[in-house]
């Protein structure tokens, strides 16, 4: 069985707009540019939507549970 644990995408985008601003990555000038290279999916891990649109194509799968943070939290 799987569980698959996704974020709120905009819970998402400040985590790592923080983790990007850390020492030997690349960094960014500004939130309004890291949020355009973070939206277009530009970002070193991919476009976080295209990541949670795949998961999304096995929600009904009886073995796979998909949960919020939020849910969890709870």
């Amino acid at each position: 069985q799987i569980l698959v644990l996704v974020r709120n995408p905009k819970d998402t985008a400040v985590s790592y707009y923080h983790f990007y601003n850390m020492p030997l990555l690349p960094s960014f000038a500004s939130w309004d540019e890291y949020f355009a290279t973070f939206m277009s999916g530009k970002v070193t891990w991919g476009s976080y939507f295209d990541h949670l649109v795949e998961w999304n194509k096995y929600i009904d799968h009886e073995s796979i549970m998909v949960i919020t943070y939020e849910e969890l939290k709870e």
